[in-house]
């Protein structure tokens, strides 16, 4: 018999093409938003606040935490002079009224002095806090994993194969099915989805393989050729009702 060599449709590539970009796009937002994007609202934020020219955005200090700034709050309460404040964070951000800013991802330090000293720590939070960037980063992550997923599953159904052979049919992922293993061509013609189930015997169990137009493209001379080589009839077509009723 002539081999035939069938592909998955276009409408099936499309849709697991889809579902990986659209995975992929969303991580990409996530991601950036939670990396990037939210910060740079929050810096956005801090130069209106306090009437800073905007471009360009006011650095942002990636160390400068709320967890960091409670720690130095807590320093600042002693009455000490916190000149790690300086080392860890250089230059303020901004300074107004007698007060340094300095701007941290999920907000801002307010750093008021008193004869060399630093009288009064307050941290700012800002609109979009640290957890709002810990979800934005953590459901990125999970849509980048899913994207991953996705494009595996787009380079299997668009690189998986049918072959009808002399020694059987065989089905991405599967072993052939040998002809002399094929009991019966079940076709039903009032099937929406015009699926053809094949019927054959394995290891003394009977199995069934629905074949599914939506996934092998040239399922029509599949059938025929299977039908052809193991002498099935070729199924009536039932009456319409209204046939039926005359």
């Amino acid at each position: 018999m002539e081999p035939i060599r069938s592909g998955t449709t276009w409408g099936r590539i499309a849709r697991a093409a889809l579902l990986a970009a659209l995975a992929g796009g969303f991580a990409i937002a996530f991601l950036y938003d939670g990396y990037v994007g939210y910060a740079r609202e929050n810096a956005r934020d801090f130069a209106r606040t306090l009437g800073l020219p905007s471009p360009p955005l006011p650095e942002v200090q990636p160390k400068l935490t709320s967890a960091e700034a409670a720690r130095m709050i807590e320093r600042a309460k002693a009455g000490g002079p916190l000149p790690e404040l300086f080392a860890a964070f250089g230059q303020a951000a901004a300074r107004k009224d007698g007060q340094d800013f300095y701007l941290g991802p999920g907000g801002w330090l307010r750093a008021r002095h008193d004869e060399g000293r630093i009288a009064q720590l307050e941290w700012v939070p800002g609109a979009n806090t640290e957890a709002d960037q810990r979800w934005q980063r953590w459901i990125g992550m999970v849509l980048a994993a899913l994207a991953i997923v996705f494009i595996l599953r787009l380079t299997f159904v668009a690189a998986g194969r049918v072959f009808l052979t002399d020694a059987g049919l065989k089905m991405p992922g599967r072993r052939y099915i040998p002809f002399e293993a094929m009991t019966e061509l079940r076709e039903r013609p009032d099937d929406p989805a015009g699926c053809v189930a094949l019927h054959y015997q394995k290891n003394g169990r009977a199995c069934v393989l629905s074949l599914d137009p939506y996934v092998v493209r040239e399922l029509p001379a599949v059938v025929a050729a299977i039908r052809q080589r193991k002498g099935y009839p070729i199924p009536t077509p039932a009456p319409s009702p209204d046939h039926a009723a005359r």
